[in-house]
């Protein structure tokens, strides 16, 4: 299996206004979150023996506990910036019941050994004489990727997994498929990057849906992890055609519930878009995409 760790930007989950400041007011904030996980290109020989276990994607489920990231990198002591899914709050289909795992290194230990890795003399994992080193690949100058890798970095380190960090312009690291994209083609083990969701859940169709996995023929498909689950795409192909509401809520359900069972994706902490304008502009109102925040620009009015 492979491992995607991946951003998402999403509506704002705090309610009323933001403090003020002098000249200034903060729109609200958009809140954005990690996540990730799925199979390797097939061509990659390591990824072939690291990821094959199913006991890996459950044994490092706990070294990424999103409440010890978020109080270190996000700077939240009270971990309300964790995210426990694809769809955290104010989704509409938000599912309560699905929570992260706390960190245990222990289990984490135990599940290595049991899947045959076992600790060198410095404490390294190998199996069949193959050192357990895998490649997290990021954007570069990004200091909050930066710290949340060097954090998954250390913790992983703990239990024996030696993890190789690589930075990458975005024209790099998100190119299409046909021109060697690093997401595109599976050139990684790990990978941590950011995209948008709207307020309709059927945009996880275009990640998780195993007609978007990257490819010649298919070089914009966007399921980098190469996700290819048929309880994933049932539910994803009638959420996008069924009309009640409820009925459709139960499918995400399913979606959600799916990800969880198969640590698909794994959710670390949501990071905040704070969007500063000067309080003599009025009706500004921030985008769930960040890139976007101006996407009213012609309803915008200043004030004397």
């Amino acid at each position: 299996m492979l491992l995607m760790v991946a951003a998402i930007w999403m509506m704002a989950a705090c309610g009323g206004e933001p403090p003020s400041l002098p000249s200034q007011r903060v729109a609200t904030p958009v809140p954005d979150r990690y996540a990730g996980y799925t199979s390797p290109p097939s061509d990659k020989v390591q990824g072939k023996l690291v990821f094959a276990d199913k006991q890996f994607p459950d044994a490092v489920n706990p070294l990424f506990a999103g409440s010890t990231v978020d109080f270190e990198v996000g700077a939240a002591p009270d971990c309300s910036r964790m995210a426990t899914q694809v769809e955290p709050l104010p989704s509409l289909v938000y599912d309560p019941s699905i929570q992260a795992s706390p960190y245990d290194a222990g289990t984490a230990r135990k599940l290595l050994k049991q899947a045959g890795w076992l600790p060198d003399i410095q404490g390294v994992l190998s199996k069949d004489g193959q050192p357990f080193v895998i490649r997290l690949v990021t954007t570069v100058g990004n200091p909050l990727r930066i710290a949340a890798a060097e954090r998954i970095q250390r913790d992983l380190l703990g239990v024996g997994i030696e993890v190789k960090v690589a930075y990458y312009a975005p024209g790099d690291f998100f190119s299409v498929y046909t021109k060697g994209g690093i997401l595109a083609t599976g050139a990684y083990d790990l990978a941590m990057f950011g995209y948008a969701n709207g307020p309709d859940p059927d945009d996880e169709y275009d990640v998780f849906h195993s007609s978007q996995i990257p490819s010649a023929n298919q070089p914009g498909g966007g399921n980098y992890g190469r996700v290819a689950d048929a309880v994933i795409d049932e539910v994803l192909m009638e959420g996008r055609y069924t009309v009640g509401w409820d009925a459709r809520v139960k499918l995400y359900d399913r979606f959600l519930e799916r990800l969880a069972e198969e640590v698909y994706v794994i959710p670390l902490y949501v990071g905040v878009n704070a969007m500063t304008v000067s309080s003599r502009i009025q009706n500004v109102r921030p985008n769930a995409n960040a890139v976007a925040n101006n996407w009213n620009i012609a309803d915008w009015w200043v004030t004397r």
